[in-house]
């Protein structure tokens, strides 16, 4: 699976500047402890022969940027987020996810196999409406679930591994 934010794909903007697609509204920036996130893009997540709209998502970054290595290799905080459009199963959400973080894990999948374990344990279901943050700084991952913490990483290079699910190759 690899999803792009690297264009900024708007369906419309709101009278303040944010975006809104499939009736989520993205707000254009947000603070993170104190530092101002741009909104570098967004994607909608397909899945099917049908094309079924699984989630929305937004990636924001203190430095807007085109290039994925880049994105993937900056020490610089980053917040991604999900927002289903519709409710899926744990179990399924967990195979999309460990299939996205093995094709793009490349040589290390077994340096990070504990801490893939233990990411997909505490996956969540994905319900229609819930807002599944990713914060990924130099010194940790924190995965919030409707901006309760569920899962923390301080596995130095885990939040890359994390973040190739989407920007990867695969």
């Amino acid at each position: 699976m690899k999803i792009l934010f690297i264009l900024l794909m708007i369906s419309g903007f709101t009278a303040h500047g944010d975006v809104k697609i499939e009736g989520v509204d993205l707000g254009q920036k947000i603070d993170f402890f104190g530092k101002e996130l741009q909104l570098n893009g967004t994607a909608i997540r397909t899945a099917t022969i049908f094309a079924v709209k699984v989630y929305v998502a937004a990636l924001y970054l203190e430095k807007k940027s085109t290039d994925p290595i880049e994105i993937l290799n900056s020490e610089e905080s980053k917040v991604f987020q999900l927002r289903p459009l519709r409710n899926v199963e744990r179990e399924k959400v967990v195979k999309a996810s460990e299939e996205g973080m093995t094709k793009n894990c490349a040589n290390d999948c077994a340096k990070y196999s504990g801490e893939m374990k233990r990411w997909l344990t505490a996956m969540p279901e994905f319900k229609k409406g819930d807002l599944h943050q990713y914060e990924i700084t130099k010194k940790d991952v924190i995965f919030k679930l409707n901006d309760k913490e569920i899962f923390k990483s301080e596995e130095k290079g885990f939040g890359k591994l994390l973040l190739s699910s989407w920007l990867g190759e695969h």
